[in-house]
């Protein structure tokens, strides 16, 4: 994928995602005004701020390049570009930050659904315990992946050094893409999972219900871009632009998939689990997918 097509596509992606996204807090402040946003507005801002920083880095990262590249390749730079790739390299290693940041935080929007969703079953007491058990395996998932990208490379200042260069674990962190797959997929199933037996029992229409399992298993496309951003990235040096274009679409439809439930009341005065019209603190506490 040329690089400019993959720029058009990242900004494309992240506007409309952003779109929603703000649409989602936006649409609780209408319904009940500020002290009326919860846990999972937080998480959905944080997102956008992680989501804007992965963006922004990604332009800077086309204008000063990085160390991302084999023996024979960093050897082939003139002197003259070492001070630009080391920059670059820098905001590389930090936009793996925000990238898991803003990953893991739409999982929390989605945990914290759930949470709210566990307290119109008859086994909500179960059902919690299980998204609290959830929740924490996704937070433990979350420091792992940091701690991997901290010291998959030691000492930290290799991951930006070019000369002289300090190898394949620290530049192509192949086995970092392994170790990052595994656990992203892994928390998104679970997270995936869960909501599935809480719709199957929930007292609202047939048609609604098949429409919030189709969203929620929307989920499995998330997982195929993990997996094929995993795999471009360890094929060959060759393939990394591609790979970045899945992680921009893993990025985006993640995006859709957490924010979608929470708009859908600024069109009706309905939430996706139930009826009726906002009628204050009440309703609020009610309220379930907002």
């Amino acid at each position: 994928m040329p690089a400019n097509s993959l720029l058009i596509e990242t900004f494309t992606e992240y506007a409309i995602g952003m779109c929603f996204l703000a649409l989602k807090v936006f649409t609780r402040v209408h319904s009940f005004g500020i002290r009326g946003l919860q846990l999972d507005d937080l998480f959905a801002v944080l997102a956008m701020i992680f989501w804007t920083l992965v963006s922004v880095i990604i332009l800077y990262l086309q204008k000063y390049g990085s160390n991302i590249a084999d023996a024979k390749t960093v050897d082939s730079f003139p002197d003259s570009m070492v001070p630009n790739l080391i920059l670059g390299s820098k905001l590389a290693f930090t936009n793996w930050i925000w990238y898991l940041s803003y990953i893991w935080s739409l999982k929390g929007v989605l945990l914290c659904l759930y949470h709210k969703m566990t307290g119109r079953t008859s086994a909500g007491t179960h059902r919690h315990r299980t998204v609290y058990l959830a929740s924490a395996f996704c937070a433990i998932t979350y420091l792992a992946c940091l701690l991997a990208h901290i010291c998959v490379c030691t000492p930290i200042t290799k991951n930006w050094q070019v000369r002289p260069y300090p190898g394949e674990k620290c530049t192509l962190r192949k086995d970092l893409y392994v170790v990052i797959a595994i656990l992203n997929v892994a928390s998104d199933l679970l997270v995936m999972i869960i909501p599935i037996p809480i719709l199957l029992k929930l007292q609202i229409p047939p048609a609604r219900k098949i429409i919030l399992i189709i969203l929620f298993c929307s989920g499995f496309f998330v997982m195929i871009s993990t997996v094929l951003r995993a795999y471009y990235s360890i094929k060959s040096i060759n393939t990394l632009t591609i790979a970045l274009g899945w992680a921009d679409r893993e990025c985006f439809v993640a995006a859709i998939i957490a924010s979608l439930p929470g708009i859908k009341p600024l069109f009706r005065n309905t939430s996706w689990l139930g009826s009726g019209a906002r009628s204050g603190k009440q309703m609020h506490h009610r309220f379930t997918l907002t």
